[in-house]
């Protein structure tokens, strides 16, 4: 783990951490059966601070050829 140093005394005791998750269709067919639409994935994410900051996010990704 690396230590890190700030003079900014509100970030000095600064934790963070992100947690997500994804889940992705890749089916040799297509998705939906459309042989161009190759691939669908959603992502999730959750970012959380110990200075009470906290964020979601959430993706939509899709693949054509």
């Amino acid at each position: 783990m690396d230590t890190y140093y700030t003079s900014d005394y509100d970030l000095s005791t600064l934790h963070s951490n992100f947690v997500g998750a994804n889940i992705r269709l890749s089916p040799p067919t297509g998705v939906f059966g459309w042989q161009h639409f190759n691939s669908l994935e959603i992502r999730a994410g959750h970012y959380m601070r110990s200075t009470g900051l906290n964020s979601n996010i959430v993706t939509l990704a899709m693949k054509f050829k």
